[in-house]
């Protein structure tokens, strides 16, 4: 179960930002967060890593957004881009093995809403 080490570094990175919020906030609402597929996140397990490492916090009781980013690819040989699926990265197009992935793996903080 990955999503706890996944949900830490969120923790870190969300902690860098809010703690320089000038001035200081009166809380967290809510964080979203962009994940690629390719990350094999499964939702219900990083809601509940996010519950347990946040309960005693000043982020307790914030709502974590999830926003899933589909896998696309590019293909190096006839130009063909579009959504792919794990693991084959085929072209649907050429048949080409080796689509060139242009989007999947993100994991980054998209917003962070603050109580005032």
């Amino acid at each position: 179960m990955h999503e706890f080490s996944i949900c830490g570094l969120l923790l870190k990175a969300l902690t860098e930002e809010y703690d320089a919020i000038e001035p200081a906030p009166a809380g967290l609402k809510s964080v979203t967060i962009v994940i690629g597929e390719l990350h094999q996140i499964v939702p219900d397990y990083l809601q509940g890593a996010w519950a347990a490492l946040t309960a005693d916090t000043d982020y307790g009781g914030a709502e974590l957004i999830l926003e899933f980013q589909a896998s696309h690819g590019i293909c190096p040989a006839c130009d063909w881009t579009g959504t792919i699926s794990p693991p084959l990265f085929v072209c649907p197009t050429c048949k080409i093995p080796g689509v060139e992935l242009s989007a999947g793996k993100e994991l980054f903080i998209r917003k962070i809403e603050i109580k005032t």
